[in-house]
């Protein structure tokens, strides 16, 4: 009897007209055999006969379940409810090409809960974000006197050593040029493009996976430690993070696309390029794109993404290829390769991801998502089936965290690159389980509800412990008056056209005077020239790369490096000393030979000294 009834269904799956609800004419699937349950395949409506046991064919039919949870849906003028019977009849009457007009009750709703979710990771991010704000990131101070640099007429690679793409030299330089050089407007973009972020991991989560996988997805984003702190600061990840989740998503709308595919992979490829040109690891955001694309064996469009990708970084890096097209590719690329290792060791890097108190949440569920489906989407392989579209998103998470472990710096600002693809994962793992759970429905309804309101538990219950953790930090208060403190006292101490030789550029920045010798990034500079990059051509370098051995002394304390912190300090007029930066990145004997040729000008406790230099400083 069984057989016979989906036998039945199957056939009467050739009679169906295509889906009223979206029109396609992919077909169905049988969901139950016992109900006469089935499936569109293209956008997962389920559709139920009445009559089934008393008919010898399906006359009517009942509209079970709508796509993403719709209540109801307008067509032609007619207004579908579930639990409404409908008669194939009518259904074949809606065999055309008409108009399809979504109601506004749900939409309203998800568009409320999505504004709310934006709204309270917006707040984290935006709330009381001046200069002050937050603690200071060693970074900012690169990023922003590297800008005033380049406002002044110098040149990035050529002028003074910067080890990353331009991009985000253009976007402070329209910042701080129309609005002014202030720290905060540079935080506030930053957190502009955090909280969109939001926002797209929404959209890209609802598509591989349905609300459940948008909502849950996002709020983790929107309430991780470490993506937070990042956003409210000067940095590279939250722009590149950005540029890489959008890019996923038009890649996502492009795989569904036939007319208007190739557009769609040009635009993804030109945001993903903005990534790269924003900091150059978002090549490890790149790759797992091309290796699905392989898998797909969609040649065509990887010469066409590629392509794409390379348009945004040649025209960003044309001006400084042309005036030092070495040193762009000995800071941007050669260096990450050739430093030494540094922020936490290798052997360390996944404990400490799986237990950073403000993160480990998202990691730890994250890292189990991606084993899970990782299990499922080896499966399609095996069995030699088309990799789903949100398999992809496997591939980035997986690729990320194998470059956590093994490339040569990671701090714990970096962490935010692998929220955004373990967030997604976590969304489509819940809504492939809630999805199982649904199936249960026709044997096993009892205990099928009571299944969807333990689940539904276990998966809200981390994103209130995730918020509890952010929320308990009370971070918009945060506050940090120590760079200004020092900025101010260095504009009374000094006048405009001193020099200083600084460790922390933000006091430069703050106090709108020029640093000794353009070093902007001392940390970056002094590795640079230790390694021997910088008096080392391109080829010699690169060959390098497959020779190199571990460093016998820290490159930063080479003599090469210490000469020139030596000659910096005969060029300026101040040095600052005293901070764990400078005493860090100086030798005892570089510090003693500044010492003894210095006069004290300010004690402030926890600058040690600020002192300024005789004027031949021999």
């Amino acid at each position: 009897m069984v057989n016979e009834k989906r036998k039945m269904l199957e056939i009467m799956g050739d009679a169906f007209p295509k889906c009223p609800i979206c029109g396609s004419k992919s077909g169905y699937e049988v969901t139950s055999f016992i109900k006469g349950d089935i499936r569109c395949l293209h956008c997962q409506t389920v559709f139920s006969s009445i009559d089934f046991n008393n008919s010898t064919r399906l006359r009517k039919l009942r509209i079970k379940e709508f796509p993403n949870s719709f209540h109801s849906i307008e067509i032609s003028g007619y207004q579908l409810k579930r639990h409404i019977d409908y008669s194939v009849d009518f259904l074949r009457s809606l065999n055309k090409d008409v108009g399809r007009i979504y109601q506004v009750d749900l939409f309203l709703l998800e568009s409320t809960l999505l504004l709310l979710l934006v709204s309270a990771g917006g707040y984290f991010r935006l709330a009381n974000l001046t200069e002050i704000s937050s603690w200071f990131d060693y970074d900012e101070g690169v990023y922003s006197q590297a800008v005033l640099f380049y406002m002044r007429g110098y040149m990035p690679y050529k002028d003074f050593f910067f080890a990353h793409p331009p991009l985000m030299i253009y976007v402070l330089r329209i910042i701080y040029g129309v609005l002014g050089a202030n720290l905060g407007l540079g935080r506030i973009f930053s957190a502009i493009l955090s909280t969109l972020t939001i926002a797209v991991i929404y959209l890209t989560g609802r598509k591989i996976g349905g609300l459940v996988a948008g909502f849950l997805a996002s709020a983790f984003v929107a309430f991780d430690g470490y993506t937070i702190y990042n956003a409210r600061k000067v940095m590279l990840e939250p722009p590149m993070n950005f540029f890489a989740c959008l890019s996923y998503l038009v890649l996502f709308y492009a795989f569904e696309e036939d007319e208007r595919k190739e557009v769609l992979i040009i635009i993804s490829g030109v945001l993903m390029g903005l990534s790269v040109s924003t900091k150059i690891v978002a090549v490890s955001n790149l790759i797992p794109q091309l290796i699905f694309l392989v898998f797909k064996k969609d040649i065509k469009n990887i010469f066409i993404f590629i392509l794409a990708l390379f348009i945004p970084v040649a025209i960003l890096c044309l001006p400084f290829l042309l005036h030092a097209p070495e040193e762009i590719m000995k800071q941007v690329v050669l260096f990450h390769l050739l430093r030494p290792q540094d922020g936490v060791p290798r052997s360390e890097r996944l404990s400490w991801m799986m237990t950073h108190g403000p993160d480990m949440i998202i990691i730890n569920i994250g890292i189990f998502s991606l084993l899970a489906m990782s299990v499922v989407y080896l499966s399609f392989i095996v069995l030699k089936k088309p990799l789903p579209s949100s398999s992809v998103i496997a591939f980035w998470a997986a690729f990320i965290l194998v470059m956590f472990l093994i490339t040569k710096s990671f701090y714990g600002h970096y962490i935010e690159q692998i929220i955004s693809p373990l967030s997604l994962l976590i969304g489509k793992f819940a809504a492939e389980i809630l999805s199982f759970i649904r199936n249960l429905e026709g044997r096993l309804k009892t205990f099928s509800s009571l299944l969807k309101i333990a689940f539904c538990t276990i998966a809200i219950l981390p994103v209130c412990f995730q918020f509890l953790t952010i929320y308990s930090q009370n971070i918009p208060k945060w506050e940090d008056t120590g760079p200004r403190i020092v900025a101010e006292e260095i504009k009374i101490i000094t006048s405009p056209s001193d020099s200083i030789l600084t460790f922390e550029p933000i006091y430069a920045f703050m106090s709108e005077r020029q640093i000794a010798g353009l070093m902007c990034d001392s940390y970056g500079t002094l590795l640079y020239i230790g390694t021997n990059l910088r008096d080392e051509n391109l080829l010699p370098a690169f060959l390098r790369i497959f020779t190199m051995k571990d460093y016998d002394i820290w490159p930063m304390y080479h003599q090469k490096a210490q000469d020139y912190i030596r000659e910096l300090a005969e060029q300026g007029d101040y040095v600052i000393i005293g901070d764990w930066r400078s005493e860090w990145q100086m030798t005892q004997e570089t510090m003693y030979y500044i010492l003894r040729h210095a006069v004290v000008v300010k004690d402030l406790g926890y600058i040690r000294v600020m002192s300024r230099l005789n004027s031949t400083f021999t």
